[in-house]
């Protein structure tokens, strides 16, 4: 390291700034010496004093330049490529800028993450190739109809199933026009987690409009308190979506309309 020599904090800002620019033109910015000098210079900005060990690297540094580093100049312009395409999410834009950084210090990718940054790579290719993949106007209101589902489930399953909670978050925030891409992975995570309500909601409901089902309605019983008894009901639309994000049926019950689950609902008289 550097024996320290006298210079004004002014200096070593000076020095410090110009040697982080170079850095990041290099693309070494995020080298941790890159983040050293960034700190130092910060540091130096609001008047703040260093250390004998921060100025000794920060004049070692200073002193040594800019380092050459050898790295997979072919990787890493594929990589550039990539996360400069029009029509790659914000999240797959964020690893492939993490991993360009890691190639351009000179370091390797794992297997795991070579094989993650090759099918990110082919995936921006196709995108410059064919055009941004966008969901049809079927797929879109279904995937609507996956955002009001999604009520349903609560903070702990979101919590324990973080591929779906993303694909979710991506498509609401497209269909909201926060964002102007959807990824089709994001789209068909949704379309498969709720594929089942999807059915009955758009394609087969369990219950058509004007016939007769079963349900249970709770009664005051003087004696006994709270009961509940089998009662007919009329179905009197198709299914929707509750405020809860449960699938509903709109129904005639003893004289009074009211949205009843499906869950709620059945084509024979309950037992009991």
């Amino acid at each position: 390291m550097a024996r320290s020599v006298r210079k004004s904090n002014g200096t070593r800002l000076i020095e410090a700034t110009k040697l982080y620019a170079g850095y990041k033109e290099a693309g070494l910015d995020g080298d941790y010496r890159a983040r050293f000098v960034g700190d130092m210079a910060s540091r130096l900005e609001r008047n703040k004093g260093l250390s004998k060990k921060q100025r000794d690297w920060l004049d070692s540094l200073v002193e040594a330049g800019v380092p050459r580093v050898e790295y997979d100049k072919a990787l890493y312009q594929r990589l550039i490529e990539a996360q400069e395409t029009p029509g790659v999410s914000d999240y797959k834009k964020g690893i492939l800028q993490d991993f360009s950084s890691r190639i351009r210090q000179g370091r390797q990718l794992s297997e795991k993450q070579a094989t993650w940054a090759e099918s990110m790579i082919v995936d921006a290719a196709a995108i410059r190739r064919d055009g941004v993949w966008t969901p049809t106007p079927v797929m879109k209101a279904r995937l609507a109809s996956c955002v009001e589902l999604a009520r349903a489930r609560n903070g702990m399953y979101w919590a324990t199933h973080g591929g779906e909670a993303k694909a979710k978050d991506d498509v609401e925030n497209w269909l909201k026009g926060d964002v102007a891409f959807v990824e089709k992975w994001s789209c068909d995570k949704m379309l498969k987690s709720f594929r089942k309500r999807l059915v009955e909601l758009h394609d087969s409901p369990r219950f058509e409009e004007g016939v007769m089902a079963w349900t249970r309605v709770r009664d005051v019983d003087s004696t006994s308190g709270r009961s509940s008894r089998a009662a007919m009901v009329l179905v009197t639309g198709g299914p929707t979506i509750g405020r809860n994000g449960n699938i509903v049926y709109p129904a005639l019950i003893e004289g009074k309309f009211m949205d009843v689950p499906t869950e709620q609902l059945w084509k024979r008289r309950p037992r009991g």
